[in-house]
């Protein structure tokens, strides 16, 4: 069943495309037969390098789908001699994702590296671990979203946030979401519970994209695991939902393979996160590739 329309927001038809903020990495991928324990070294069948960062994920992905340069990204590499920054900035070329080459980098320190991330992947099971290492990432600041802002000349449709930036920077980034009147959206990953600024998050964020731990995190429970009962996440999502301030309209629980259970103020139902995807383009006049 597709969400209510109480979901989907309205933004005028003068807006467009998406500002992504958040982080650019370069990863490190080790695939192994079995996780390591704490203590235990484990050999590697293989080993990848790629571009990533939760920011530039999610900007590469939104491009697959919009016109050329309807996405854009704001986030910080290393120096202009940088490897991995420049790996990373030549891959948003390929993609079409735009960025401001005269503040991508993290020139005030020329010791700043680009952010990487150390995962390893249960080649059987999927399962991972990963470590981030924030490098340039932690050079973006509040200051930096409200200069971009400023300087767009038209506002964005839509904002993305993720927290692998610093937490004032993201929060910065959502109220200039408001401000410009875009649909904001956070992805709380990573989150824990004595974040000081979750509560903050919700006066300023329409849609919440967490998965389960980070559901529970954002509540101050501990998640036992990722199979819980659509039930619990739901009870979850609503203590979040009724938050005193809180503007969120809805909370979409990513679950794997099980797909997404999505909760609104109003209603819930659970759907394929790509109805919602073709929910949002609909509603907001977005052109999404075929």
């Amino acid at each position: 069943m597709l969400p209510s329309a109480a979901l989907v927001l309205p933004l005028s038809l003068s807006r467009y495309g998406i500002v992504v903020v958040g982080s650019a990495n370069y990863d490190f991928t080790m695939y192994v037969k079995r996780l390591p324990l704490p203590g235990e070294t484990r050999m590697g069948s293989s080993l990848e390098s790629s571009c990533g960062g939760k920011g530039a994920n999610q900007a590469v992905a939104a491009a697959s789908l919009l016109p050329p340069e309807a996405v854009h990204i704001l986030c910080k590499v290393g120096s202009r001699n940088d490897t991995f920054g420049n790996e990373i900035l030549s891959n948003f070329q390929k993609t079409h994702v735009q960025y401001d080459k005269n503040t991508v980098y993290a020139e005030e320190e020329t010791t700043t590296i680009t952010g990487n991330a150390q995962i390893i992947v249960d080649e059987t099971t999927g399962e991972n671990q990963i470590c981030v290492f924030p490098g340039a990432n932690s050079k973006l600041t509040p200051q930096h979203v409200r200069d971009y802002f400023t300087s767009r000349l038209t506002p964005p449709a839509v904002v993305l946030v993720q927290l692998e930036i610093p937490r004032d920077t993201a929060l910065e980034a959502l109220k200039q979401g408001k401000r410009v009147g875009a649909l904001t959206i956070l992805n709380p990953a990573p989150i824990s519970t004595d974040d000081p600024l979750v509560n903050e998050f919700y006066k300023y964020c329409d849609l919440i994209v967490p998965n389960e731990i980070e559901l529970s995190s954002m509540v101050g429970e501990q998640c036992p695991g990722i199979d819980e009962k659509e039930e619990v996440l739901v009870k979850r999502a609503k203590c979040l939902l009724s938050k005193e301030g809180s503007i969120t309209s809805a909370i979409i629980i990513t679950r794997g393979s099980k797909g997404a259970t999505i909760v609104e103020k109003q209603t819930e139902s659970t759907t394929d996160i790509r109805d919602l995807v073709y929910t949002v383009q609909a509603s907001h006049n977005l052109s999404f590739k075929d």
